[in-house]
């Protein structure tokens, strides 16, 4: 038999000193922020997938951001000064990648310092 140890959707997860919001909690409750989230166009998901950072300059405070495109909550990222980090769990970029590659949306124009304004 089967044993539950808990239920419910995790929020957060604790990260050496510092919580970070989980993806699910992002996708249920993000769709309600109002600051910290960033719509994302194909170029700018397709770099992040394929380089898992790029720079990126906002008049924000540093910390987690909700990534968004086309209206979908796609994670987590986390903004330093400077620089944009995907936070996506590996299942979810597998997933967007076969997504963009099956559109076939390239990575022409990726390092072209333009990707994100």
């Amino acid at each position: 038999m089967l044993q539950v140890h808990s239920v419910g959707l995790p929020v957060l997860r604790l990260m050496r000193h510092h919580l970070k919001p989980t993806t699910a909690a992002l996708q249920r409750f993000g769709s309600q922020a109002t600051c910290h989230a960033l719509d994302l166009s194909d170029i700018q998901v397709v770099a992040l997938l394929h380089t898992r950072e790029q720079p990126l300059h906002l008049d924000i405070q540093p910390g987690y951001v909700i990534l968004r495109h086309a209206g979908q909550i796609l994670g987590c990222g986390l903004y330093t000064p400077g620089r944009l980090r995907s936070q996506l769990p590996q299942h979810a970029i597998a997933s967007l990648s076969q997504e963009y590659s099956s559109q076939g949306v390239g990575s022409s124009g990726i390092h072209d310092g333009q990707g994100f304004a």
